[in-house]
């Protein structure tokens, strides 16, 4: 007995078309997750110092010991003297 317009043929249509709409919609959310993730690893190079900086250097093998025991003591009294001294705007006349 055939079941009208509804027949098996429509039926298993019907199924792809909810796998499909299933499969967009994980997929949409897995792109989007991943997006959210690599941005947020792009973000964390940014925030760096100097002082990070020098550190992967000196254990890279990049400096010696000697070099990076001065440059650090550099970049100690650079943020010292900015402490000390704050960059002021003038008014411009």
């Amino acid at each position: 007995m055939a079941h009208g317009y509804w027949n098996d043929w429509y039926f298993i249509w019907g199924w792809f078309l909810w796998f499909g709409v299933c499969f967009l919609l994980l997929s949409n959310f897995g792109h989007w997750f991943y997006s959210y993730r690599s941005n947020q690893r792009h973000g964390l190079h940014l925030q760096k110092t100097a002082l990070d900086l020098l550190n992967e250097r000196y254990a890279r093998g990049d400096i010696e010991q000697a070099e990076f025991a001065k440059i650090k003591l550099d970049i100690a009294d650079s943020e010292q003297s900015k402490k000390a001294h704050p960059i002021r705007r003038s008014d411009p006349a």
